[in-house]
């Protein structure tokens, strides 16, 4: 989905809330799923993880737009360093934490295979009481 004219640039809301499942990235968007009890599997690919650049403003946004391959390394660093850090990237499952409860949105974070998120999917769509534990988180 992205904004258009006709939805005035306002997230569908009510096609989120129809939704058996989504196959999302981290952002807002997994606290929109979650506070609508949408079941999710939050993937962020990690194999080219130099290409996103928008990690880091400052001094080191400004490495990382760098050309002949400068900027792709520490653009690389960065966002290795960030991931390291940061725990779980999805809001369900940062909620969870906070609340001292299991996590209950799967996470695919690095080198993610389409079988891993089919697989991913599939648990979640025929296991009820997995789907109910987002739901409910």
């Amino acid at each position: 989905w992205a904004p258009s004219s006709d939805s005035g640039g306002v997230p569908p809301f009510e096609l989120y809330a129809s939704m058996d499942l989504a196959l999302t990235t981290v952002g807002t968007n997994t606290a929109e799923l979650g506070a609508l009890g949408v079941p999710m599997v939050v993937c962020l690919p990690s194999h080219a993880i130099e290409d996103f650049r928008g990690a880091a403003g400052g001094l080191l946004g400004l490495l990382m737009q760098l050309p002949l391959g400068v900027g792709a390394a520490v653009a690389r660093r960065v966002n290795l360093a960030l991931l390291s850090q940061s725990g779980h990237l999805a809001w369900p499952n940062m909620w969870a934490d906070a609340a001292g409860v299991t996590p209950p949105v799967p996470e695919l974070v690095g080198r993610v295979s389409p079988e891993e998120v089919a697989e991913s999917a599939a648990s979640l769509l025929v296991d009820a009481t997995a789907r109910d534990s987002v739901r409910d988180a």
